[in-house]
């Protein structure tokens, strides 16, 4: 998969504010759309990322440290997607539909690993 990253020019490239967010976007090392991979169709990884946004804000984290809409290629379609940090890929996955296996796996290991510490 091709992925494909759009973004209107600001002009705070040189600032602070755009060596963070540049930082974070290094930080995000997931893809949302891998999920397709694992047997999720598009429906239920958008309503999973929604509820992990949903999360994060009622957290009080911010967000864009966590996930970026970007578009991704699949064959000659162009999706929408979204990059994510390592907790934003485990939130989405949490919120995710637990009849795949792929999910449910995931679940109960990340569940095995807060019942461990």
């Amino acid at each position: 998969m091709e992925l494909v990253i759009y973004k209107e020019a600001q002009g705070n490239e040189s600032t602070i504010e755009g060596f963070l967010e540049m930082f974070y976007d290094i930080q995000m090392k997931y893809l949302a759309s891998d999920l397709f991979i694992q047997g999720l169709d598009y429906e239920d990884v958008e309503k999973a990322i929604m509820r992990a946004i949903r999360i994060a804000q009622s957290a009080g984290l911010k967000v864009d440290q966590h996930f970026k809409l970007v578009y991704s290629q699949m064959g000659t379609t162009l999706v929408k997607d979204c990059k994510l940090s390592e907790l934003g890929y485990a939130l989405v996955l949490i919120n995710a539909n637990p009849n795949n296996r792929y999910v449910a796996e995931g679940q109960l290991k990340m569940l095995n690993a807060f019942l461990q510490s």
